[in-house]
């Protein structure tokens, strides 16, 4: 049996981070079928009508899509930086081997 669904195997972190993904499933779960109705959402050139769930959730993924390319660059600038500094400690140090 897989240790991660063992409950006994589980330790106390794990215990709560299931429980407290079962509880956010469970709330989700009534959150959409409670807002199931639909809406008359106006995007900018266009009118749809689509259930008020799958609008918030349409919202939420493209937030997060958004947030993840503003993000996905710093990281990226980094990464760079990173490299450029990692050559520079190698030059660095075999200047220093040379030197000794």
């Amino acid at each position: 049996m897989n240790n991660y669904l063992d409950w006994s195997k589980m330790s106390l972190k794990d215990k709560l981070k299931f429980s407290v993904s079962i509880v956010c499933v469970i709330l989700f779960i009534a959150f959409a079928a409670l807002n199931w109705n639909s809406q008359e959402i106006h995007f900018i050139f266009l009118k749809s009508r689509i259930p008020l769930t799958i609008a918030i959730f349409l919202s939420v993924v493209v937030g997060y899509l958004i947030s993840f390319l503003f993000s996905y660059k710093k990281l990226m600038k980094k990464d760079f930086e990173i490299e450029m500094l990692k050559e520079k400690i190698e030059s660095i140090e075999k200047k220093d081997e040379i030197e000794e």
